[in-house]
């Protein structure tokens, strides 16, 4: 179990920057110890689905997907890791850059969103509330740091760079990397049940 945050304390920007960074090198670190592993488990799904869906359509794209995977599993593998690493980054600038003024990085223009953009991240959203149920206790922890270290009271899951749907977002990323056909990102997003996806409670607690 994590320990309970120490007390609220208030840093410069340059030191609250290094310390993230810091975090953002262990996340990406224990991600991509875990990316053979999960690619495995993923193909498998990709192959087990046939024998779960009545959809022809579907088992036949869920079966040259797991082919397609099984083929370039080493590419998606550095796709995630590169994806990962630049969404934390991303993040953790954009906490950073709110200061003490608050968490501004969620005020994106929505007018500047295209809808196939919203649809993803909707779905994604809806994808993460059971990743984040396995790890609700070790994440309310890491939210409760993240706002001491930049000097609020308090801190919402969507305001943690480390939060279950940046993952997601990394691997659907990196899986339009490795095929851009809409039908096959949706398929792949449906199949990331936390016993399928990265095992995010080791990374985590290590975070906190």
């Amino acid at each position: 179990q994590a320990d309970k945050p120490p007390p609220m304390q208030v840093t410069s920007s340059a030191s609250r920057m290094l310390i993230l960074q810091s975090l953002v090198a262990i996340a990406s670190n224990l991600t991509s110890a875990q990316l053979e592993a999960f690619t495995s488990r993923l193909t498998d799904a990709l192959f087990k689905l046939p024998s779960q869906t009545v959809r022809r359509d579907q088992a036949d794209l869920s079966l040259a997907m797991g082919e397609h995977l099984k083929k370039n599993g080493p590419m998606f593998c550095r796709a995630v890791a590169n994806r990962i690493n630049h969404l934390l980054l991303q993040e953790i600038h954009s906490i950073n850059g709110a200061g003490q003024s608050g968490f501004g990085h969620e005020a994106k223009d929505l007018s500047l969103v295209s809808f196939d953009e919203m649809e993803n991240k909707v779905l994604i959203g809806n994808i993460s509330k059971a990743i984040e149920l396995d790890s609700s206790e070790v994440l309310g922890v890491l939210n409760l740091r993240i706002a001491n270290l930049l000097g609020h009271e308090e801190a919402s899951l969507a305001q943690n760079p480390f939060r279950p749907a940046v993952f997601l977002q990394a691997v659907h990323d990196a899986w339009r990397e490795l095929d851009s056909a809409v039908e096959s990102q949706n398929l792949v997003l449906g199949l990331l049940r936390p016993d399928v996806f990265l095992k995010l409670a080791p990374i985590l607690l290590a975070l906190n």
